[in-house]
């Protein structure tokens, strides 16, 4: 069977920057003891709060203001109340302004001041901000680049759960890239990453059956993986034949196009030892 082309691994996805917002689902505020406020529902109640000198409120005052919740949209608000908090401490607020910062959203873009916040939100064990922060490292973007450190900030953020940090780990070891080529490495946390729903992790896991890389070869596995890949980047028109290779019948893309959208992952598959992964758990000095 003819192997599929990697290409680039991060076709679906996050093509160039990963970035993401810190308590964005934060949908509910302490108000004092057990009293709470439906943050989604009552506006000037949070702003309140928000002037009051409440960080939580000041963050979710920020994300709304971002994504234009209930608000119209506005960056400089947004920024206002993100600064605030990020202040005061608050990592999800740090995590945003650094994310304004590298994007150029309401302020022009100052890699170097997202890098501060990141690692101001890092140290306190955020994961989306060791993300951002592996990102900058992977990049050299506001400090210098550092494939090891990018490998750290992510492992910590992959161990956390964040399946972007378990995805960029994944192609981190299935590219040799600033580590030893290790496709059942890279396999693992695609699998992590996948199984949270992924898609570019599971297109790459999907190019790894195909192949046989790290994992059994497993054709219809793999093709099961892309296509569940295409329909949840919205890429429902993809065109079967782009993944057809030697061996491949038209019919298997056919049956596997029509039972994919029901198929979840079979997550027993065991690809690494866990000792190893423990190992190299301890072996991560902190940032």
């Amino acid at each position: 069977m003819t192997r599929i082309k990697k290409g680039l691994l991060f076709l679906i996805g996050f093509a160039t920057f990963t970035t993401a917002l810190g308590d964005g689902l934060i949908g509910r505020l302490h108000l004092s003891d057990s009293n709470r406020i439906s943050v989604s529902s009552d506006l000037g109640a949070l702003t309140k709060l928000a002037n009051q000198g409440d960080v939580l409120a000041q963050t979710r005052l920020g994300v709304m203001y971002f994504h234009g919740e209930n608000v119209e949209q506005d960056y400089q608000q947004a920024l206002q109340w993100f600064q605030k908090a990020a202040d005061k401490g608050h990592a999800g607020a740090q995590t945003n302004l650094g994310l304004m910062y590298s994007n150029a959203l309401g302020l022009p873009q100052d890699s170097q001041k997202a890098a501060y916040w990141y690692q101001k939100a890092a140290a306190q064990g955020y994961s989306v901000a060791y993300l951002n922060l592996g990102v900058l490292y992977s990049m050299g973007e506001g400090v210098r680049q550092d494939l090891k450190q990018a490998l750290i900030s992510y492992k910590k953020a992959a161990y956390q759960g964040n399946p972007h940090a378990q995805y960029r780990l994944g192609t981190m070891y299935a590219n040799g890239n600033g580590v030893p080529h290790d496709d059942k490495k890279a396999v693992f946390w695609y699998i992590k990453a996948a199984g949270q729903g992924l898609s570019s992790a599971q297109f790459n896991l999907g190019l790894k059956y195909l192949n046989g890389e790290g994992v059994s070869q497993d054709v219809m596995e793999g093709y099961k993986l892309m296509m569940m890949a295409s329909f949840d980047a919205g890429k429902k028109s993809m065109d079967s034949r782009d993944l057809v290779s030697d061996g491949a019948t038209q019919d298997l893309i056919d049956d596997t196009q029509r039972i994919s959208e029901t198929w979840t992952l079979n997550s027993e598959i065991q690809t690494d030892d866990q000792s190893n992964i423990s190992l190299i758990a301890e072996e991560m000095p902190d940032i």
